[in-house]
């Protein structure tokens, strides 16, 4: 059955770390609708998850000439964003924690409830 998340003003910084905690459990459950609002101001509806079965498999290839490594993504705040992989992109992507708006997920067990 579908879900829909009850979204708060987030007040403080262990408001903002309990929500994001609770996303994540929501998302390595299965699959989740996140709408939040961009930087630019647009609003964007995300299908995404984190649960391993629906990950990418990443292809190891012996011998294979090695890629130049990509320059680590420093957070001034890991706790304002979210990494998920977008299952519509087929593609990792992140949004702030504060810019969602809503959250439709399916329940597993009452887990969330």
């Amino acid at each position: 059955m579908k879900q829909q998340l009850q979204i708060r003003e987030l007040n403080n910084e262990d408001e903002l770390v309990t929500f994001r905690n609770v996303m994540k459990d929501i998302l390595k459950e299965g699959v989740a609708e996140v709408t939040f609002t961009k930087k630019d101001g647009d609003q964007r509806i995300m299908t995404c998850t984190l649960n391993d079965k629906l990950l990418p498999v990443v292809e190891v290839v012996e011998n294979a000439e090695p890629k130049k490594p990509k320059k680590p993504r420093v957070l001034k705040n890991p706790n304002n964003t979210l990494s998920v992989y977008d299952i519509n992109a087929k593609g990792w992507r992140s949004f702030v924690i504060k810019n969602i708006t809503a959250v439709t997920y399916d329940e597993r067990k009452g887990k969330f409830s």
